[in-house]
């Protein structure tokens, strides 16, 4: 009789079903990893970021936002971090173009851009294919901000358009973000912020942000791993 692990990993793949086929793969760093697959049974085009929660060993799933999304060719692109080991990091190392992956989703749509003037992403590598997927959706009218902590020496000022700033990420101390909002001009209280990254990193930013006197309502955030 087949263990249940077992029996729920079979049900969960009866469930799952859509594959991908690996088009193209790229080093943006040695560490961040652009790849390129071609989704033919996603249709559509969403508001709001969407992930796939791909099997990346037995048992095992990890959920990656699309970053970017060509619908007339059916093709998205993840951008993975791939600097801590890990079941996701160690299967992302290992793609190559040819490769099947097989997923579920899309899913999530939990941030949009909305219509605020200002638009503020804060996080670490992990969420960087999030706030890309943010970006490519603004109006053109609004101001975009991306302020990263890595500690990638190779990663560039500028990914697909998108302004890359770096903060010092440090439990007890957040000023370098203060800095960096006052120094880019950001209007607080017309700002929308996206937090999103390790969880320790997004409930210390969420606090930052509100000693800075930013609303709760203004910050949305996720919590990618711990």
């Amino acid at each position: 009789m087949p263990a249940i692990k077992d029996r729920a990993a079979a049900f969960l793949m009866s469930r799952i079903g859509a594959h991908a086929g690996i088009t193209a793969i790229s080093h943006i760093t040695p560490s961040l990893i652009a790849i390129s697959a071609h989704l033919p049974q996603l249709k559509g085009r969403w508001a709001s970021t969407q992930h796939l929660k791909c099997m990346v060993a037995p048992y095992t799933f990890r959920d990656y936002t699309l970053a970017r999304w060509d619908e007339q060719r059916q093709t998205g692109t993840l951008l993975i971090d791939v600097s801590h080991d890990g079941a996701g990091s160690d299967y992302i190392r290992r793609l190559q173009v040819g490769d099947i992956l097989y997923y579920a989703g899309p899913g999530g749509g939990m941030h949009q851009p909305g219509t605020s003037p200002q638009l503020v992403c804060i996080g670490d590598m992990s969420a960087i294919g999030h706030f890309m997927s943010l970006y490519l959706r603004k109006d053109v009218q609004q101001e975009f901000h991306c302020i990263i902590h890595s500690e990638d020496a190779f990663l560039p000022s500028s990914l697909w358009g998108m302004e890359l700033d770096r903060f010092s990420y440090q439990r007890d101390s957040l000023a370098s973000v203060r800095m960096q909002l006052q120094a880019a001009g950001v209007d607080m209280p017309y700002t929308t912020y996206f937090v999103a990254g390790r969880n320790s990193l997004v409930k210390d930013v969420r606090v930052a942000l509100k000693d800075m006197r930013v609303s709760g309502s203004q910050i949305k955030s996720a919590g990618f791993w711990r």
